[in-house]
């Protein structure tokens, strides 16, 4: 059904609500927080789902390479060794959706995605506020530290 139960006596721009996708609004803070320091070395579900619900869709872009990728929502990568920890899988825009071989892994703890993210515009299907400026309240969190 196509109606707008008499909104626009209220201020209400009906044929706007209409065009605009009901995505709940997320924000996205451009440095490892400090829930995440404790989860990005744990390799179990709960890790990783947790930090999937920050990273899911996000879009960015490496200017080392010259993509715009978009964060895998369906599963980060677990990586071992010097950078011990979860990583995000980038989308080139030429995925064909099947071989996972095509996505590339971005490592959360040395936080390049938050620098990345920094630079790029996010899509509006997404609703994503992306917060450039660690509070000073809030502690470094910086990988050097770990």
């Amino acid at each position: 059904m196509d109606f707008d139960l008499g909104l626009e006596k209220f201020g209400v721009d009906a044929a706007a609500l209409r065009e605009e996708p009901l995505v709940p609004k997320r924000i996205f803070r451009c440095w490892v927080e400090p829930w995440e320091i404790a989860l990005v070395g744990k390799n179990d579900a709960v890790a990783e789902a947790r930090l999937l619900e920050k990273y899911r869709d996000i879009v960015f872009h490496d200017p080392d390479v010259g993509i715009t990728y978009t964060a895998f929502d369906g599963k980060l990568e677990w990586r071992r060794g010097k950078t011990n920890g979860w990583c995000v899988l980038g989308i080139p825009p030429e995925w064909d959706g099947k071989s996972m071989d095509n996505l590339e892994p971005y490592v959360i703890r040395t936080n390049i995605i938050g620098e990345m993210v920094m630079d790029t515009e996010q899509p509006k299907r997404i609703n994503v506020e992306v917060v450039k400026e660690r509070p000073e309240n809030e502690g470094s969190t910086d990988s050097e530290e770990d």
